[in-house]
């Protein structure tokens, strides 16, 4: 099976998650922001080219072009070039296999290849993703394993992350 999802407008990272203490404990979080309305388009257009169950192996390709700015038109030649300053690749792929959780993936842990590409867009290429997902084999979840991922994942709502006792 192979799916291909692009995806148009700026690819956003994954924020890191923040740290804050409050009377005493401390409180891990991750911000909310732009980066949810990325996922939900990822999300989006994954539901709506796969309707199959939520696979268990997987490999993620994927290819994130960013925008040209005024200054890099004036300077370089009409063709894409490497993107090698921030969002880091790690982080948008974070972003990216999140957000394919619960609508082709059963868990991010089922990617166990890819490839990762960052670029500025040539001119006149507009800012999108093209997200690559492909399962050779097609091992798939079965019921049961995707009905104990939601139960554990409402068992975990809620749950703030404690300091280690040393």
């Amino acid at each position: 099976m192979r799916l291909i999802l692009t995806i148009p407008g700026v690819p956003i990272s994954q924020p890191r998650a923040k740290a804050v203490s409050f009377a005493g404990h401390a409180r891990v979080y991750n911000p909310k922001g732009a980066v949810d309305c990325w996922k939900a388009a990822i999300r989006l257009e994954a539901a709506r080219l796969y309707g199959g169950p939520l696979l268990r192996q997987a490999r993620v390709d994927w290819v994130c072009v960013f925008p040209l700015t005024q200054a890099e038109a004036k300077r370089r030649p009409p063709r894409r070039e490497p993107h090698t300053k921030k969002p880091d690749r790690d982080n948008l792929d974070k972003a990216i296999l999140d957000a394919l959780v619960g609508v082709v993936l059963a868990d991010d842990r089922a990617v166990y290849a890819g490839t990762i590409e960052k670029w500025i867009a040539a001119d006149g290429e507009k800012p999108h993703a093209v997200i690559t997902i492909t399962s050779e084999n097609g091992e798939e979840d079965r019921e049961e394993d995707i009905e104990e991922h939601t139960e554990e994942q409402e068992l975990c709502e809620g749950v703030e992350d404690e300091e280690p006792n040393p």
